[in-house]
């Protein structure tokens, strides 16, 4: 009979495989931010509320009649700081006569915009030049009751500006500016208006101002009248072409204004 043999065997133990801890992650030490340089920014320069003492007052004109002292402003504006317009406009309707002042801040702004608008610039819907000037001394103390940036002067004297003249030297002294641009017109029409006063002496320079003499109660004209212009030069070339002229049926008298 075949032998059954029986064996007895142990079942080998699985391998136990030893596996190392993870190794920790890096630990990185970031620095702490660096704190943005702290600037100090200067606190800005209050604006001047006053002109500088030396500034120029300029005379203006050949701008158009509708243009407000705030169109005025924002056109000067563009040469520096400006501190005041004045407008000149007619007493009765207010109309503005195309003409009138401003002041800077600064003396040399007033000087760049005269150098560059003085018979350079013409505005759009005009048929000359502007021109600009130093104001002279008569026509300070005239304004000093008129309107500034948002106002109206009121004064009744035909001003207006035309001529192609080159500009006096804007150092030259006010009061002699004054005593030798202020002409006497005498013998004209008894018809004529201040536009036509005006309009016969414009072609000399750069009018100011043209007034007619008026008698008060009967507004009849005087036959005489003022012709203002803004360089010593044109009134004389004025007086040396005019005076002497036969208009209508007498001769003009044209001199400089005495006292």
């Amino acid at each position: 009979m075949p032998v059954e043999m029986k064996f007895n065997v142990a079942p080998a133990a699985a391998p136990q495989i030893n596996l190392a801890a993870p190794a920790a992650a890096p630990q990185i030490q970031l620095a702490a931010p660096v704190a943005a340089p702290q600037i100090q920014l200067a606190a800005p320069e209050p604006a001047a509320i006053l002109p500088d003492p030396d500034t120029i007052k300029m005379f203006f004109g050949q701008i158009p009649r509708w243009w407000t002292e705030g169109d005025c402003t924002t056109f000067f504006q563009q040469y520096g700081r400006v501190y005041q317009v004045f407008l000149l406009r007619d007493k009765d309707s207010q109309q503005s006569k195309g003409c009138g002042f401003v002041t800077y801040f600064h003396k040399r702004d007033a000087l760049t915009a005269q150098s560059k608008l003085h018979n350079t610039v013409t505005i759009d819907g005009m048929l000359h030049r502007i021109q600009m000037r130093p104001a002279v001394e008569k026509d300070r103390r005239r304004n000093n009751s008129g309107s500034s940036v948002h106002g109206a002067s009121t004064n009744s004297t035909h001003t207006m500006n035309s001529g192609h003249t080159p500009l006096a030297s804007a150092t030259e002294p006010l009061t002699r500016l004054a005593e030798c641009s202020h002409l006497f017109v005498g013998n004209i029409p008894s018809t004529f208006t201040d536009d036509q006063l005006l309009e016969t002496f414009q072609n000399f320079g750069v009018v100011m101002s043209a007034t007619v003499c008026r008698d008060k109660p009967t507004n009849a004209s005087k036959r005489f009248g003022f012709v203002t212009f803004t360089n010593c030069g044109d009134a004389q070339r004025a007086i040396q072409a005019m005076n002497g002229i036969p208009i209508g049926d007498r001769r003009l008298c044209v001199e400089l204004k005495k006292g």
